[in-house]
């Protein structure tokens, strides 16, 4: 485990129950903990432990792995090429059309 230890701006709030200063038995609470920002958690292992003031205790472990967002790297936009117009051929001109006149 990771020994983190609170500092005078580490603070816990509980969500749930909320507005509540007496909590059922067997109740499950919902608890934020807020840390401070200048001591990021790195990655690993760590316990939070809650006593209560009449001496209900209870403990939870969790990992913590911070992931990187990946930077985005831009695309280039391929830039449309003109449609090349047929080339124009020659056509072989047509010999003029003979006809023979009978009478």
């Amino acid at each position: 485990m990771v020994g983190i230890y609170p500092t005078s701006t580490d603070r816990w709030d509980v969500v749930v129950p909320a507005d509540s200063d007496v909590w059922a038995l067997g109740e499950t609470l919902l608890i934020r903990l807020i840390l401070e920002t200048s001591r990021p958690l790195s990655a690993g292992s760590y316990a939070v432990s809650l006593t209560t003031p009449n001496g209900v205790t209870g403990e939870i472990f969790f990992e913590y792995n911070p992931t990187r967002t990946p930077t985005l790297v831009p695309t280039t936009i391929p830039v449309p090429t003109p449609t090349l117009a047929p080339t124009p051929t020659s056509t072989p001109a047509l010999a003029p059309a003979s006809s023979t006149l009978v009478v």
